[in-house]
């Protein structure tokens, strides 16, 4: 199990850490923060591209293709009729480098996001591929 630590900074930051590592996190002017950082909305859709770009990039490199093209853009909706909660992602994959034969391989390594796949049953998540 890996374990982590939070803990507030001021305000309404907050500091994750885990390995060594840290991301901070806060919250909009209007919304009581000091709008420093990302609040914890973009950083969780962040880890969603994040982790899809993540697994395309594995599959980048087993197959030696330089990665220089290749990106992940989207958007997400909020809903905040019944309880706050966002609603769905789209994530646009960019990867003009990958041949023909070898796309239907690239997106199966994609679809094995764990993040998504942890998530997908609570919200609709897409994936468009542009090639």
């Amino acid at each position: 199990m890996a374990e982590f630590n939070l803990k507030n900074i001021k305000n309404m930051q907050f500091e994750f850490e885990m390995d060594g590592m840290k991301i901070l996190c806060d919250q909009p002017v209007d919304n009581y923060g000091d709008g420093e950082y990302l609040s914890p909305v973009p950083i969780f859709v962040s880890s969603v591209a994040m982790c899809a770009a993540t697994y395309g990039g594995f599959f980048y490199k087993k197959n030696n293709i330089p990665m220089d093209n290749f990106k992940v853009t989207g958007s997400y909706e909020a809903e905040y009729s019944k309880k706050a909660r966002i609603k769905s992602i789209n994530l646009k994959i960019f990867s003009p480098d990958i041949p023909e034969k070898d796309r239907k391989k690239f997106e199966a390594f994609v679809n094995q996001c764990l993040i998504v796949n942890t998530i997908k049953d609570s919200l609709e998540i897409t994936k468009e591929f542009f090639y």
